[in-house]
């Protein structure tokens, strides 16, 4: 029998439970709030989201954090004090494969096109705040707090396993356009690379901002109006 300690022990159903909660919240709101869910550039779909992000991944490491003597800095969402001009343009460069490859193959292209702007700008709020939870969670959270731990590798892998998991909508969509194996290959890239960034830096910053930065070239190029598309 393997023995854990507190803190693995109490890691390890935290992500388990988060994963779980996120599932059955995922169920319940598309199975009894399909008026607002079917639709998913739906503005009400998209704040129902949100928070269900916030309730099941921010709060319990919050609460998780605050219950292991935690500071919120160690999870990297403060700029990186030894590298933070490397943090900045590390973070934007590694999401900037997947602004080529999105943009190329017209990736998420279809809900934009005929909002008004307002609209747009709206719901680039609401992803950007959930990509960011995203890198918040993933990296800042499971990566940043197993590295300290149990060093890179081993943070990486499994940071790697649930980015791939969460990633399995997207590659999905990827498959027509480059294949699985470029889809996969593509996921492991930003997964990876982006790991590295963050356990270089000490900050996850610049990756959040480059998640943002994907999402908003994607919105104005399938608008036509993005300058360099």
């Amino acid at each position: 029998m393997i023995l854990l300690d507190k803190w693995l022990r109490e890691f390890i159903i935290l992500v388990v439970l988060s994963a779980i909660l996120s599932g059955i919240a995922y169920y319940i709101q598309t199975s009894y709030f399909s008026d607002f869910t079917l639709d998913i550039w739906n503005s009400t779909q998209l704040v129902i989201r949100m928070i269900r992000m916030i309730l099941v991944y921010v709060i319990p490491v919050l609460i998780f954090q605050k219950r292991h003597n935690g500071k919120i800095g160690g999870l990297g969402v403060l700029p990186s004090k030894q590298y933070p001009i490397s943090s900045l343009l590390g973070g934007i460069s590694i999401y900037l494969i997947a602004v080529y490859v999105f943009l190329k193959y017209k990736i998420f292209f279809g809900g934009w096109i005929y909002l008004p702007l307002y609209v747009v700008w709206q719901k680039l709020i609401l992803i950007g705040i959930m990509a960011s939870i995203t890198d918040f969670w993933t990296r800042g959270f499971i990566l940043l707090e197993l590295q300290k731990r149990y060093g890179d590798k081993t943070a990486i892998f499994w940071q790697n396993v649930i980015w791939f998991t969460l990633h399995l909508y997207e590659i999905e969509l990827l498959e027509p356009s480059i294949g699985y194996a470029g889809a996969i290959l593509l996921t492991l890239v930003l997964g990876i690379g982006g790991d590295m960034i963050a356990i270089k830096t000490k900050s996850i910053t610049g990756l959040m901002l480059g998640h943002i930065i994907l999402n908003i070239c994607i919105a104005f190029a399938a608008r036509d109006t993005l300058f360099f598309y």
